[in-house]
């Protein structure tokens, strides 16, 4: 029997987060790991949770920037797109890096 759900519905992801499709795209099966890789990573560069991450990155379209990037994005070092991340971010009104670490050590 045919499911009437999209395949790309079918990834949790998606249904916990649906403001991060880029323009109804579909998405291969490396993009949401390396989404998630991404996350974690910022995560870890700027000492806050996946979760404070993801928020950041989707209120100042740093996940819209990756999911229309990937082809780009993902051929360079995991460095290299978070210093692309921090660009994108602080073009769409986020914190500078020493504000986000000073805030953080508060």
């Amino acid at each position: 029997m045919l499911s009437s759900t999209p395949k790309t519905m079918t990834y949790g992801f998606y249904m916990r987060y649906p403001r991060v499709f880029w323009k109804n795209k579909d998405m291969d099966k490396y993009e949401i790991p390396f989404l998630t890789l991404c996350i974690q990573a910022f995560a870890e560069r700027f000492e806050l949770t996946r979760q404070e991450a993801f928020l950041y990155l989707q209120e100042y379209k740093g996940l819209e920037f990756l999911i229309e990037f990937y082809d780009v994005e993902h051929l360079q070092s995991i460095e290299e797109t978070i210093d692309d991340l921090i660009i994108i971010c602080q073009k769409n009104g986020g914190a500078s890096i020493a504000e986000m670490t000073k805030e953080k050590k508060r």
